[in-house]
């Protein structure tokens, strides 16, 4: 005789009502990946590009309209200018105007030039910063001895003829 033969029952629980039943799917092929840039996003991204785009050019157009339209006084002759007229301009590197004539142009002395990208740079002066005496001080806007390159004593003695 079996001792276990159906004196004793199994306590064991029903596991329906404490999970959720499970769903049986079928087996499907896996799907295609879906582009990174979906066609309708693009084509809104572009839009928004030109947009933007068109913004930036307008802002640079009205700031250069505004830039255009100072006016600077020359310090030689009191003369006002519009910058968009285009008129050539020289800065004087002594007393910081900004000039249309009576501009002498630039150093001819070591002090006052730097060699930059295989140029040579010099400072700028007007006819009322240099000697207006010396001989190469008297053609306008060509080149020019300032004051302070003129007391060196490297510079040659043609360019201190009076």
């Amino acid at each position: 005789m079996l001792c276990c033969g159906g004196k004793h029952k199994n306590k064991v629980q029903e596991l329906d009502g404490i999970f959720e039943p499970r769903v049986h799917e079928t087996p499907q092929a896996p799907s295609r990946r879906q582009s990174i840039y979906p066609t309708k996003c693009k084509q809104e991204q572009i839009i928004k590009n030109r947009q933007h785009i068109e913004e930036q050019k307008n802002q640079r157009e009205e700031f250069t309209d505004k830039f255009l339209a100072e006016i600077i006084l020359c310090g030689g002759c009191s003369e006002k200018v519009a910058l968009k007229d285009r008129k050539q301009l020289n800065h004087c590197s002594n007393c910081n105007n900004i000039f249309c004539c009576k501009f002498a142009g630039a150093c001819v002395g070591d002090d006052c030039s730097i060699n930059f990208e295989g140029r040579k740079q010099s400072l700028s002066y007007c006819m009322k910063c240099v000697n207006p005496y010396l001989k190469i001080n008297l053609k306008e806007g060509e080149q020019c001895l300032c004051m302070t390159c003129e007391n060196t004593p490297d510079i040659p003695n043609q360019y201190k003829e009076i």
